[in-house]
């Protein structure tokens, strides 16, 4: 079939907030070829599939792709995931890794991570099953739709989902490429107490499409700001130090609908961790912003965590979230003056005790002498 027109013969517009590489795949499809001969002809000599192509499309392909559709340069930006910038996150890497955008480890054109994520209910209501943009993030865990748990994986194999390389059936976008499990069929975790997380991702979906948010009353702020503080926060909660500290403060009632927490603390990136994890930081995270400032300034202070871990590892800190935890959370270390130190020295030479760091910041009550600077003799 010829693919030399003004319009291709079969020029499918994109779906509601359909992937990009969904997109290329219906395509393909419709014309009755195979995605890698479809874009060799569209665009030769052009890697496409060794890379994450929502990620790193360029304008080469996303113009041919306006012109042949007939489709208008600003609904085709809409369908790459470098349209979340200056919305979701500031910069965006096309090469490398991206704040809040899932990973998808692509090695010899297959995705080793589980970066994309879907809704079974979704693909199996849909006229024509497609990938939804919003299934790349890493804050969007649920459904709001179904009211259930995204998936990340075959349920049978486990393996990441390559719909690129379905070698089973050619027409079918929903079919695990491994196996042959149509992912329509999937089963997903559902609850009764869904309600507190289906409007915290409402309210996550509409700061993506507003551009901002409402965090209070008095309160409301370009939605990148928020999205930068709710990665901090998840993120933080990834440390075991913290984890102890607000499990115990958090009400049953959260623990009743959340899986549970991650067990691996050294990997600090929200993005490299499976729907599961995520979704349990997500749902202390908005537990902890809602009723803002009051409930964030209260847990903090109950678990004693202060403005030096609340802070840590920002380059470009919000104004809001600065604000509330240096007017609440910040209590700098009492700075110990040389004649006190002198003076417990004195002493403790006096009664024969041998002067520790330990003791001496004991007994002028300090956390650390040794931080201010200051030596034992």
């Amino acid at each position: 079939m010829s693919l030399s027109g003004i319009l291709w013969p079969a020029h499918l517009k994109p779906l509601p907030d359909e992937l990009l590489s969904s997109w290329l795949v219906r395509l393909a499809r419709a014309h009755s070829l195979k995605l890698h001969t479809f874009c060799d002809i569209t665009w030769p000599g052009k890697a496409m599939w060794n890379r994450d192509i929502d990620k790193s499309v360029d304008n080469d392909v996303l113009n041919i792709l306006a012109k042949k559709t007939g489709t208008s340069i600003e609904r085709v930006l809409q369908t790459a995931l470098a349209n979340f910038e200056g919305t979701v996150y500031e910069k965006h890497n096309p090469y490398g890794n991206t704040r809040l955008i899932l990973p998808l480890g692509i090695y010899h054109r297959l995705h080793k991570k589980h970066g994309l994520q879907f809704c079974a209910e979704c693909l199996k209501n849909d006229e024509e099953p497609y990938f939804r943009r919003v299934w790349r993030l890493a804050f969007i865990t649920t459904c709001t739709i179904h009211k259930k748990t995204l998936l990340d994986r075959c349920p049978i194999c486990e393996e990441p989902l390559n719909f690129h390389r379905n070698q089973y059936q050619a027409n079918s976008i929903t079919l695990c490429h491994i196996c042959g499990e149509d992912m329509r069929d999937c089963v997903s975790y559902q609850s009764t107490s869904y309600t507190r997380e289906i409007i915290f991702h409402k309210k996550l979906i509409k700061g993506i499409e507003d551009g901002w948010f409402v965090i209070s009353d008095t309160e409301e702020m370009y939605s990148i700001l928020f999205f930068s503080v709710l990665r901090q926060l998840m993120k933080l909660l990834l440390h075991k130090r913290n984890d102890k500290a607000l499990e115990k403060l958090i009400p049953d009632s959260m623990w009743a609908i959340m899986p549970c927490m991650p067990q691996n603390g050294k990997i600090a990136d929200v993005e490299k961790h499976d729907v599961t994890c995520r979704r349990a930081l997500l749902l202390i995270t908005g537990w902890l912003l809602d009723d803002w400032p009051g409930r964030f300034i209260a847990t903090c202070n109950s678990a004693k965590i202060w403005s030096s871990i609340l802070l840590k590892d920002m380059s470009d800190i919000p104004y809001w979230y600065y604000r509330t935890v240096t007017d609440n959370l910040y209590f700098p270390d009492y700075v110990t003056t040389e004649q006190e130190i002198d003076s417990v020295l004195k002493y403790l030479n006096k009664v024969n005790i041998p002067a520790t760091e330990k003791l001496v910041s004991q007994m002028i009550g300090v956390t650390q002498v040794y931080r201010k600077r200051y030596k034992l003799y």
